[in-house]
């Protein structure tokens, strides 16, 4: 999990992930999705695994 202050926050990238029985809430929606495997240095290959249809996507 990342903290609200991302440059000067001690989050999971200092501490390591969040146990799943540690998490309390839930998720509400799809922000943005795409391929995470394609590197961000693949630019093109990454805007055309962009999942158009789970942006902004209400989770039930």
């Amino acid at each position: 999990m990342m903290g609200d202050n991302r440059d000067d926050s001690s989050d999971s990238r200092f501490w390591g992930p969040v146990a799943r029985d540690m998490i309390v809430g839930q998720a509400i929606f799809v922000l943005f999705s795409w391929d995470n495997q394609i590197p961000f240095s693949d630019l093109f290959r990454l805007l055309g695994s962009i999942r158009g249809e789970r942006i902004l996507k209400i989770l039930d």
